[in-house]
């Protein structure tokens, strides 16, 4: 993982676009916790690694469950400090 800015998150739609570089992208997908939610809510998420820019797509539905991941991953902690951030910023007047 880089030193600089990896996450950029946008919303469009009620869906959170997480983009990040494709080798933190691959990582954050064997996570075993990832994986399981994968499973869980295939129709809530979607990764995208054919084109640039790489993301995964989560629903607003499927990010209290990513922020619940108890996982030490350094690409897991720095998503869920991504999601925190961006939703804190997100709910200010």
């Amino acid at each position: 993982m880089g030193s600089g800015p990896t996450v950029r998150i946008t919303v469009s739609r009620q869906v959170l676009l997480v983009q990040m570089t494709t080798t933190d992208l691959g990582c954050l997908c064997f996570l075993p916790e990832v994986r399981q939610l994968m499973a869980r809510f295939p129709q809530l998420m979607k990764v995208n690694f054919l084109s640039s820019p790489t993301f995964i797509a989560l629903s607003a539905p499927v990010v209290p469950f990513f922020l619940a991941t108890t996982e030490e991953s350094p690409v897991l902690c720095k998503l869920r400090r991504s999601l925190r951030a961006f939703l804190e910023r997100d709910a200010r007047p």
